[in-house]
Order: C-alpha cells, then sequence, then structure tokens
C-alpha cells in the first residue's frame, strides 16, 4: 500500500521552493505492445486509450539511441532503471538492452505480467536486481480480469522457476514481489489471493511478507497491495485546462482511460481484510493512506501536497519522447532520438514545468502512483 507523506505538508512546500534536479531513476517503456488485454489496464483495457485507434502503437525503441542517453546520463548521476510497458519482455532489444545496462552496474527493475516470465527466466536471474509481477487474485479470478486461460499457473510457473535458478546459483536477487491492484474486479478476493498463492509456494518454503522495503532486504517472495489509480471526468477536463493554459499542451485522450466517476468498491471491506492479513503477519501499517479515504475521498492527498517526481524521475516511451509522468505522456520534455541528457533533463521545456509544479498539484495527480511513491523528500538537493 501506498505511504503517506514522510514529513508535514507545510515543510514539502517549503522544501520544494528551492529543490534542485536530481536524477535517481529513469522509466523505460521500450514498447507498448502487450500480450494480455488486462480489463482495468488504462492501455489496453476495457477503456484503454490503445484501442482507440491511436497511431504508432507497435513502435519500439531505439537501442542505440537509448545507449548514448544512457551512457550520457551515467556520467554524473547514480540511478536505477524501471523497464515497464506495454509488456517489456516483448521488446525486440531486450537482452541487448538489459546486458548493456547490467555492464554499466545500474540496478535493472522490471515489471512484467509475467506471461513470458519462464522463457526469460535464466537471463533475468544472471541481470535482475528486482521483478514486480502482477497476479490480481486467485487464479479464476486473475484469469478472469486478464482475459487469459490458465495464466495464474503459467505466471506461477516463471516465479518458481526463477526461485530454484536464484538457489541454485546461491543468488539473493532477483527479488520477486507479487503486486495486486485493488480493483472492481477482485476487491473481495483478497483473502482467497492469499491463501492461493501460500499454497501455490508453500514446498518451496517462501518467505511472503507485506514489506516495502524490497530492495534492502532481498526475500524470496514478497506480496504487495496496490489501489487502483482513478480520476474523474471533472478533474480530467481541468487538466486539459491548465496544461494548455500554462504549458500550451494541448493534451492527448490517455487521462481519459482513468475516469471513475464511481468507484464499484466496498473500500470498509477493503480495509478489514487488509488490517486482518497485516495483523496477522505482524506488519506495522501506520504510515500507509486509509484505503476508505482513498476509494472514497479523491481530495485527500495525505500530505503530499507537492509532487517531487519531476526532480527525481524521467520517462522514456517507445518513440524516444522523454517525460516526467509514466501515465500521462502529454508534455514531453525532449526525444533521445534528437536531444541530449542535458537537454531534456535540465533543458528549458523541463524547467518550465518544473516551476509549474513547484505551485501545484494537477487535477489528476491525486491518485497517482508517483505522488504516493515518491522518494523520501530528505533526499532532495537545495
Amino acid at each position: 500500500m501506498f505511504t503517506k507523506s514522510p514529513i508535514e505538508s507545510k515543510v514539502l512546500n517549503e522544501k520544494i521552493k528551492n529543490i534542485k534536479p536530481n536524477l535517481q531513476r529513469i522509466t523505460i517503456l521500450p514498447t507498448l505492445v502487450c500480450n494480455l488485454r488486462c480489463k482495468f489496464c488504462h492501455v489496453w483495457g476495457t477503456n484503454g486509450w490503445a484501442l482507440k485507434g491511436v497511431k504508432k502503437i507497435n513502435e519500439q525503441l531505439n537501442i542505440d539511441s537509448l545507449k548514448d542517453f544512457i551512457n550520457e546520463a551515467n556520467k554524473n548521476n547514480k540511478f536505477d532503471i524501471v523497464l515497464s510497458g506495454g509488456e517489456p519482455l516483448l521488446y525486440n532489444s531486450l537482452q541487448e538492452l538489459i546486458e548493456f545496462l547490467y555492464s554499466k552496474n545500474i540496478k535493472i527493475n522490471i515489471l512484467t505480467n509475467g506471461l513470458k516470465l519462464i522463457d526469460h527466466a535464466s537471463f533475468l536471474t544472471d541481470h535482475a536486481c528486482f521483478i514486480s509481477i502482477s497476479i490480481d487474485g486467485s487464479a479464476q479470478v486473475h484469469d478472469n480480469i486478464r482475459n487469459k486461460q490458465n495464466l495464474f499457473d503459467t505466471v506461477c510457473n516463471g516465479i518458481e522457476e526463477i526461485i530454484e535458478l536464484k538457489s541454485k546459483k546461491s543468488k539473493p536477487f532477483p527479488v520477486i514481489q507479487i503486486n495486486y491492484v485493488i480493483s472492481e474486479y477482485n476487491y473481495n478476493n483478497i483473502s482467497e489471493f492469499i491463501v492461493s498463492i501460500r499454497n501455490r509456494f508453500a514446498s518451496l518454503k517462501v518467505n511472503i511478507k507485506f514489506k516495502q522495503d524490497f530492495i534492502s532486504r532481498p526475500k524470496d517472495l514478497i506480496l504487495t497491495f496496490e489501489p487502483l489509480l482513478f480520476t474523474t471526468k471533472a478533474r480530467g477536463e481541468d487538466y486539459a485546462d491548465i496544461m494548455l493554459e500554462h504549458l500550451n499542451c494541448k493534451v492527448t485522450e490517455t487521462w481519459e482511460s482513468f475516469i471513475k466517476d464511481e468507484i464499484k468498491i466496498d473500500s470498509k471491506a477493503v480495509a478489514e481484510v487488509l488490517k486482518r492479513e497485516w495483523d496477522n503477519a505482524k506488519i506495522n501499517y501506520s504510515d500507509n493512506v486509509d484505503i476508505i479515504e482513498y476509494f472514497e475521498n479523491i481530495s485527500n492527498v495525505f500530505g503530499r501536497t507537492r509532487c517531487i517526481s519531476p526532480w527525481q524521475k524521467l520517462v522514456i516511451g517507445p518513440n524516444g519522447s522523454s517525460y516526467f509522468c509514466p501515465d500521462l505522456p502529454d508534455y514531453s520534455v525532449g526525444n533521445i532520438n534528437n536531444n541530449s541528457f542535458e537537454e531534456i533533463w535540465v533543458g528549458k521545456p523541463a524547467e518550465h514545468f518544473r516551476r509549474i509544479m513547484k505551485e501545484r498539484l494537477f487535477p489528476v495527480c491525486n491518485r497517482c502512483c508517483s505522488l504516493f511513491s515518491n522518494f523520501n523528500i530528505e533526499q532532495v538537493k537545495e
């Protein structure tokens, strides 16, 4: 679950006045192609923008341009890499990219639906630091959400293969996380899901924990929960107006994929189940956001009155376009095929965006994962 702000909002607002760019993570979306059609996905799901005739959805990131960009960024910055998508394991130059990053001693984190996990198990075991795998329920529920029969078993087979390889090679990495997105399709399946995972991996004596410090304390398997990201139509329209007024940016329809004017979730029941499971596991959840408030009061940002992501993170899309929010690529700060790292990271477009972000959150930011999963504000440079 997301955590509350590490400091009071007044202190956060004061600190952000003098914040300096300090790159800590680059999220790479090497392709938006995906081999599943998950119901709640904002790209390929029921209301996903990729199904609305958007052109060039099959683009693949140019590996040579990416290498040049990473080499330049790596000269004076220490950062990790997240490979996401789409489905990153479908990227044509996947092995070449990962081997390149590994040779630079850059930590590699992969977010995957797990369908092709077993095909890449040996390679990922040798190179990845962290793998987050989406499983959103017990077998029938998960397969139904992701529109693929026997997917639960296929994904679990891949996880088992990596765990066995880690054991054979005496490797603590990659850390394996199973992530469960709480949505209207599975909010009443949490307890059954936990039982099914424990039963499925019982023979491997896997430690299943509800931990957020997974990178610093590797375990065989980690189980985490993440509430669905959403916005409202009114907030999206306000976002479009602000982007046009302050950044001269006409937004795409991407934000429409997050619209949930009515949340069909019994948030009180979800809160009770999570608290019971956390209590049973002796997990301290006092810093977690209130799940009822999260779903029922979109105005509550739990102290996160500003977002520091534009000063610490960068996203690169399949066509080389660079931006600060992985889910809203409307405002580009440059393109790695045409611009240098310095031009993108501290160029005029980036600095203009940061000036605007010092003053406000955009209306669609209130339920963005970047807002709640930002690195600790105490790490910022002033």
